[in-house]
C-alpha cells in the first residue's frame, strides 16, 4: 500500500509530464535572489506560477505578482491562494513606490520604448538599496546570428532584450553592482541592485 508521499512518487515516475518543473530561467533567478525572512517579493510575469509557490512555501517572504496575461493571473490565482496576483498592461505595476525589497523578472520580447517604461516602473517600485534579478533569453553570437538569418523577414515578434541595453537602461535609473550569470545555453540572469543615497552618502563621508 502506498503513502501519499510514495503516491506522489510513483506519480512522477510514471507521468512525469504531469508534474510542472521551474524552467532553467526561473530556477537560475531563484538561485542569484537575496531574499531575507518578511520581506515583500515581486514577481513579475508569473510563468506557469511555480515560482511564486516556491517562494512562498520556502523562503517566508510576503510575495506579490503581476502579469499582462489574465489567464497566467487566473492559473497562478488556483496554484496559490495566499499571494497577491494582479493583472496589468505592460509598463503598469500597481503597487506604491519602494513597494519590494526584491523584484524578480523574466524579460519577455517587447519594443525598446516598452522595455524602458517596464524597468522604469520596476525602479519606482523597489526600495533604495533594493535587488532586481532578471532572466533574459540570450542564445551566444553564432546561434544567435544563424537564427536571425533564418527567421529574417518571416516573423513579427520582436527581437529578444539584448542584455547590454537593459543594463543601460538600468544604470541610467540608478542602479548599480551588475553580475551576469548563464543559466543555460539559451538564457542567463541579471543581477543588479537600486542605489542607496543614505549608504552612499554614509561611504563618502567614511572617506
Amino acid at each position: 500500500m502506498l503513502t501519499k508521499a510514495g503516491n506522489r512518487t510513483y506519480e512522477g515516475l510514471i507521468y512525469p509530464e504531469m508534474r510542472p518543473r521551474l524552467s532553467a530561467m526561473e530556477r537560475g533567478i531563484l538561485k542569484w535572489a537575496v531574499i531575507d525572512r518578511d520581506d515583500r517579493v515581486l514577481d513579475i510575469g508569473l510563468g506557469n506560477g511555480l515560482m511564486v509557490d516556491y517562494l512562498r512555501r520556502h523562503m517566508e517572504c510576503e510575495v506579490c505578482g503581476v502579469s499582462d496575461n489574465m489567464e497566467l493571473v487566473r492559473s497562478t490565482r488556483a496554484l496559490v491562494c495566499s499571494a497577491d496576483l494582479v493583472y496589468a498592461p505592460v509598463g503598469d505595476i500597481p503597487w506604491r513606490d519602494g513597494a519590494f525589497q526584491t523584484v524578480l523578472m523574466r524579460a519577455k520580447r517587447m519594443e525598446p520604448e516598452m522595455l524602458r517604461l517596464q524597468l522604469e516602473e520596476v525602479a519606482r517600485v523597489m526600495k533604495d538599496g533594493a535587488q532586481l534579478v532578471m532572466g533574459i533569453e540570450c542564445l551566444p553570437r553564432v546561434i544567435g546570428t544563424v537564427k536571425r538569418l533564418l527567421n529574417d523577414g518571416m516573423s513579427q515578434e520582436p527581437d529578444a532584450i539584448s542584455r547590454k541595453h537593459a543594463e543601460q537602461i538600468l544604470r541610467d535609473l540608478g542602479f548599480e553592482h551588475f553580475s551576469w550569470q548563464r543559466v543555460a545555453l539559451e538564457c542567463g540572469v541579471l543581477i543588479c541592485w537600486k542605489k542607496n543615497p543614505l549608504e552612499e552618502n554614509w561611504n563618502q563621508a567614511e572617506a
